[in-house]
């Protein structure tokens, strides 16, 4: 049974983009002109949800909607109501009412396939989150960055406004990310290379054995090494701050890096003093520049093949002009250019600033995820949006040039997008659909016409017709959906093959970057491999053995490599290379005996290496030569 409606137009009314998206849902709708009779309409009715144009968000109108919560309230009808907010800002005084009422607030720019979801949601119960800027959205709780990414994440904490922190977790890395009003002001990290230390040592501001001095002070307890730091007197305090800011930033960054994770948040909970503290600002400048500077494209193109069919929007609080706040101009210029009316995979060709500066404004916006590609409620890319009002017989050039516009939207979309129809649609629902725009292209109506308009007008009642045949009934539905599921399938498992060939490259080249001496440019290589295949344990254990490479005389890198060595060695237990890398970084620790035990079972799962042999017959006759050298000692006192 279709939930009832009660719509409360005023002298305005609504959005045509959001009554038409009322009227093509699953919705029994009651018009009324002023709050007053919406309350006699909703008890009469037994009404489900009463909805408020954003006329009555205005400050005149604003008495009439109090007193339509005050007679609901007396009446006992405790139903949802929803206001339709416009771009003007609420006063405190109006805001506290609506929120001491429970009234939602959904901005007027919402999108006409949210504007919907957020109805049916209010409906049902379930809870909702109203954001300022408009966008009605559930708080993430928890979940996985493969189904919210961490830019999108960081964007939608900053909208809500949420206090609390956020727990981020990958593999053994784990961090924490203290929220203000929406925005990051604090930060944890697990990761030794992200210290302060290095940070300073880094940008030239410390010697390693002031640093080295600083950590023995810091394990006897004197107190955070930045204080430390500045009571030696060998940091000014610009210096100082500067690192610390520049460490907090690095340590939020990083996490744009992990191709994998998952999250927890924790409301209202505070992290600690041992934190790095950030100044509170919109995250919109750490997401531009992760995506400019810091995501891999391959990152970027799967994502948007991921969600080639997906729409986008700008956010509310998006302005082109922030990109100055990055020093890059250049990114504003990119972002202006995009156009929201194109879906995501439209722009898989595009170059790679246009690329990264769309992904940029995705994170920072709003697009559909997978699932509710198709759930088109009469947005402006839908079919019945698109189709055109005007004669067929008119033959023009208006009429051709906007029956080409509406073709060119029909190419390449789903069934459930060329219809119009969410996809838990059902028979008459598809039926009204296509018989709505089936008749304004129908062969004999062209009968008449030019042969250019004639066969545009075929084409787009081909591409109706094998929609709705695809749609028909529950099993085409069916059939279709798992021909939906295939075909994504299929692409992504293209997308994965070669991004598996790249990595195979990358590693291969960071072989003969190492053979060359040139451990930078293989730890580089390395790193990109291990970034899409984060599960071989022979790209980490090389990834780790570079490093060290890389910072051979600092101890930390050492700790952070053997780490990186000993993962690839679990991960991957029939390969002899990471035992023997493993073994290098504990001579170098000076653990003998543990070195010993690692490169013997080098040798023992590996008969024929070569280079496992050695490593153990050099290691086995240093050992020896260290022993015969204190017997001689021993000997002669």
């Amino acid at each position: 049974m279709p939930s009832t409606l009660v719509c409360v137009h005023g002298l305005v009314g609504f959005l045509n983009d959001e009554w038409r998206a009322l009227e093509s849902a699953d919705f029994n709708l009651i018009s009324v002109v002023d709050a007053e009779r919406a309350v006699a309409a909703v008890q009469e009715e037994s009404a489900d949800l009463l909805l408020l144009s954003p006329e009555f968000m205005q400050s005149h109108k604003f008495r009439n909607v109090e007193k339509a919560l005050q007679a609901l309230a007396n009446l006992d009808l405790p139903i949802p109501v929803v206001c339709c907010d416009s771009r003007n800002p609420t006063r405190s005084k109006e805001q506290s009412i609506l929120d001491s009422r429970g009234v939602v607030r959904l901005n007027a720019a919402l999108s006409p396939e949210q504007f919907v979801l957020q109805l049916h949601s209010l409906i049902k119960g379930e809870a909702t989150a109203v954001l300022d800027g408009g966008v009605g959205q559930r708080l993430p709780t928890s979940g996985d960055f493969r189904e919210l990414r961490y830019g999108a994440l960081l964007s939608r904490l900053y909208r809500m406004k949420v206090r609390g922190v956020v727990c981020l977790g990958h593999g053994k890395k784990k961090k924490a990310i203290e929220f203000r009003d929406g925005s990051p002001v604090a930060v944890q990290s697990n990761l030794l290379s992200e210290c302060l230390g290095n940070r300073l040592m880094e940008s030239g501001s410390l010697s390693r054995r002031d640093w080295e001095e600083s950590v023995r002070r810091l394990r006897q307890g004197e107190g955070l090494q930045g204080q430390i730091l500045l009571d030696m007197g060998v940091v000014k305090p610009a210096d100082l701050q500067r690192a610390l800011d520049h460490q907090a930033e690095a340590k939020i960054l990083e996490v744009f890096g992990w191709r994998t994770g998952r999250y927890q948040f924790e409301p209202g909970k505070k992290l600690g003093d041992r934190v790095t503290r950030l100044v509170a600002e919109s995250p919109n400048r750490l997401i531009r520049k992760a995506a400019h500077q810091l995501i891999p494209l391959n990152e970027i193109d799967l994502f948007l093949t991921q969600h080639a069919k997906s729409g986008w929007r700008f956010g509310s609080d998006w302005a082109g002009s922030l990109g100055a706040a990055c020093d890059q101009e250049d990114w504003s210029h990119y972002e202006a250019e995009l156009d929201p009316s194109l879906r995501l995979g439209e722009y898989v060709e595009a170059s790679e600033s246009t690329r990264r500066a769309l992904y940029a404004v995705v994170m920072m916006g709003f697009y559909d995820v997978p699932e509710l590609v198709g759930r088109t409620f009469s947005n402006p890319t839908s079919s019945e949006a698109l189709a055109p009002e005007v004669s067929s017989q008119g033959g023009g050039v208006e009429w051709r040039g906007d029956l080409l516009e509406w073709a060119r939207k029909l190419r390449g979309q789903d069934a459930y997008s060329i219809l119009g129809v969410p996809v838990s649609t059902h028979d008459q629902a598809v039926q009204r659909a296509y018989m709505r725009l089936s008749e304004k292209v129908r062969p004999h109506e062209y009968q008449n016409a030019p042969p250019a308009l004639r066969q545009l007008a075929d084409e787009v009642f081909r591409l109706l017709t094998a929609a709705h045949s695809k749609l028909q009934s529950v099993r085409s539905r069916a059939e279709y959906a798992a021909t939906l599921r295939k075909d994504t399938k299929d692409q992504e498992g293209k997308v994965q093959r070669a991004q598996v060939h790249r990595a195979e490259r990358d590693f291969r080249e960071g072989e003969q970057f190492l053979k060359q001496r040139a451990y930078v440019s293989g730890l580089e290589c390395f790193g990109r491999a291990l970034q899409v295949v984060p599960d071989s344990g022979l790209y980490r254990a090389f990834y780790g053995w570079a490093l060290h490479l890389c910072h051979p005389d600092e101890l930390m890198m050492t700790e952070e490599a053997i780490e990186h060595v000993r993962e690839g060695a679990r991960l991957d237990r029939d390969h002899h290379k990471p035992l023997i890398f493993l073994g290098r970084l504990y001579v170098v620790q000076g653990r003998w005996v543990a070195a010993e035990k690692i490169l013997a079972r080098a040798v023992e799962l590996s008969p024929d290496s070569v280079e496992a042999q050695r490593e153990l017959r050099l290691l086995t006759r240093r050992r020896r030569k260290g022993h015969g050298g204190l017997r001689r000692i021993f000997k002669f006192l």
